[in-house]
């Protein structure tokens, strides 16, 4: 009945913080109790997460959550399910959130946004999306009223120069050298 989430981060209500949270491999499943996610900044944080590889073996709900009114940062990970999800790889809540550099595998939904895409999202850009909902990219708006398509989430602005090819990577998750992937990030 418990969170069951690789790290979760939180502080004192009226209070904020701005936890890096880098370099780790998470992976495996989180449980059947409640599982949340692999990377959980709650309200009051305003996260900076970068470098991690995340490799879902469970059916847990998401790889991150972003609980915080304040707007996270997400940069340079790598997140990998298995090839039945149905789960969300991000979800995003309160203002300013920036998603770049990131390449996300075997996700049911790419971002979960609970709120207006234009205020919670400020930027979503240079990602590698790969086997989203068995091959039909798509992100909620406002808590899923509003379901895109791959070419509508581009006419909003967002990931323009990001891909939806296989990013190639090794069985250890590292891009291979005809990986598409390599120089897309900003």
């Amino acid at each position: 009945t418990y969170h069951t989430d690789g790290i979760i981060l939180f502080t004192v209500s009226g209070r904020t913080f701005t936890p890096l949270v880098y370099n780790n491999y998470i992976h495996g499943d989180l449980g059947g109790g409640s599982p949340t996610s692999f990377i959980y900044p709650t309200t009051g944080t305003n996260a900076k997460i970068f470098n991690n590889l995340l490799v879902q073996e469970g059916t847990h709900s998401t790889w991150m959550l972003n609980g915080s009114p304040l707007g996270s940062e997400i940069y340079n990970n790598t997140l990998v399910g298995w090839s039945g999800n149905t789960n969300s790889a991000i979800v995003v809540k309160g203002t300013g959130n920036k998603i770049k550099n990131n390449i996300i595998i075997n996700a049911g939904v790419a971002i979960s946004s609970y709120g207006a895409l234009g205020s919670t999202i400020s930027e979503s850009n240079n990602n590698v999306w790969f086997n989203i909902n068995r091959g039909n990219w798509r992100s909620s708006f406002g808590d899923g009223s509003a379901w895109y398509t791959w070419t509508q989430w581009q006419s909003l602005g967002y990931d323009l120069n990001s891909l939806t090819l296989d990013p190639n990577l090794s069985s250890n998750y590292h891009l291979q050298s005809l990986s598409p992937a390599i120089n897309k990030g900003a």
